[in-house]
Parts: C-alpha cells; structure tokens; sequence
C-alpha cells in the first residue's frame, strides 16, 4: 500500500502554532455561550496537517503537490477564481440587500481561513463515500467551513452588479434545500474533477454559472472583496480550481 506523501512546508500558509488567546479572538456570541471563533480558525491548520497524516489525505499549500489528483468528496478546499486568483469567501458578515443572507465574496488573501470549503454531495441525497472522486458533470454542495452555511443561489439580485444573489444558506445537512446544489462542468475532457483543473459550478435551479470579475469590489466594509454572483453565460469569470486544502484519498485505490 501506497502512503500518500505530506510536505509539512505545504502547509505553511496555515497560522503559526502555538495559539494564544485574546480579547480579539472573541468575535461573535450566542445565546450566553461565547464562540472562540478566532482562536479556532487559527488552530485550523494545525489540526488539518495532523488530520491528514492520521487519516491518509493529502496536504496541499500555496505550492502544490506533485500530479494533479482528483478533488474527492469531503476534502476541505479553497476554491480559487482563475481570472483573478481570489478565493471564494464567506464570514458572519450579511448582504444588506436581496435575501439579506450571509454574504459571498471572492478575497484576495490566500492566508485567510474564512475561505475553506467542505466538498459534499447533493442535498437530500445519500452522501458519497469520503475520499470517493467527483465526477465531472457531478453536483455537489460547497459548505463554509466558518459557518456551516451552504453556498446558495437563488431568486434575489446581487448587491452590485443585480445579477443574480450568491448567499451562504442552512447549516450543512441539518438545513438547507436544492438551491444549494452545483454541477461540476469541467472546463477539459477529464472523466474526473482534478486539483488545479478549472472547472465551472452550474446552478441548474437558477440556470447560472458561478462567476465573479476582478472590477467588480465592494467598498468601505469589506474593501477588497469582489462580488460573487450567477451570470447566464459561460465565460472567463466563471472558471474556478481547487487550491490549498485537505484533500481525501480514496480508499479504494491504496
């Protein structure tokens, strides 16, 4: 059997160990509990790298490992926006207009932990195996790490361009509805979804590839951020590949 090699330094753009706690880390509450949130998304890469040499996944950072490999179910990824190298982006932060749900965004910073994923598959259906490759012209789910939202489409207008609303939705499985779904169009004749491969994500529901442009940022609050939307056409500011992340290896093929 074949271990998968993890590079420790492809980790690196992970936050440092050890952690230590301050009054910054308290960012949100609920109910009477306070949420450590700060704190746990810093000892998020630490526990991704020991995750992984536990459980036989493999590690990608800011410098990939070697060969493609397949983007597997339940793997923990940062989608990258190919036209302007932005990942996909979410945080607690809410549109304040449209559905008036959490917001989407494509974020310049790689380093930045609110712009994990969790590759599921679709909702309401059974879940594949972890580690199971995902087929091209597949339908997954994208749930925020952060959060636990879904990446959500449906009937409101986006914020800036009044194309059509990316939210974040639900709560993984425990809530959430069709509109969450996406198809996985792989932009070359590959059977499977591959790591650095572009890809695009359809929205069947609202007849939609997610899309975001380099010209189009929000300002003031979220200075930076470029707006995340559907568009009707398939074009350069549709294409999306996986990056850095947690990546599960089929069982199977050990």
């Amino acid at each position: 059997m074949e271990v998968p090699v993890v590079r420790l330094n492809d980790v690196q753009f992970h936050s440092a160990c050890p952690v230590q706690l301050s009054r910054s880390d308290v960012t949100w509450k609920s109910g009477k509990d306070t949420v450590w949130r700060g704190a746990m998304q810093r000892w998020w890469g630490a526990a991704a790298a020991i995750f992984a040499l536990a459980l036989g996944s493999a590690v990608v950072g800011e410098e990939e490992t070697e060969g493609p490999g397949n983007v597997s179910y339940f793997s923990v990824v940062k989608l990258q926006h190919t036209a302007s190298s932005a990942r996909l982006h979410s945080s607690q932060m809410t549109y304040g207009t449209g559905s008036g749900q959490q917001a989407i965004t494509a974020y310049p910073v790689g380093g930045d932990p609110n712009s994990y994923w969790i590759v599921k598959g679709p909702h309401g259906e059974k879940q594949p195996a972890q580690g199971a490759p995902v087929e091209c012209g597949g339908t997954i789910r994208l749930q925020h790490v952060g959060t636990t939202a879904n990446l959500h489409a449906h009937n409101h207008k986006s914020p800036l361009t009044g194309n059509i609303e990316v939210s974040g939705y639900g709560e993984g499985d425990e809530w959430g509805d069709e509109y969450d779904d996406f198809t996985v169009e792989c932009a070359d004749e590959t059977d499977f979804w591959l790591r650095d491969q572009p890809v695009y994500l359809y929205h069947k529901k609202m007849a939609g590839y997610l899309s975001s442009n380099a010209a189009v940022k929000f300002p003031r609050t979220i200075r930076d951020h470029q707006e995340v939307c559907l568009m009707k056409k398939k074009t350069a500011n549709a294409k999306w590949r996986t990056n850095e992340g947690v990546y599960f290896v089929d069982a199977a093929t050990w």
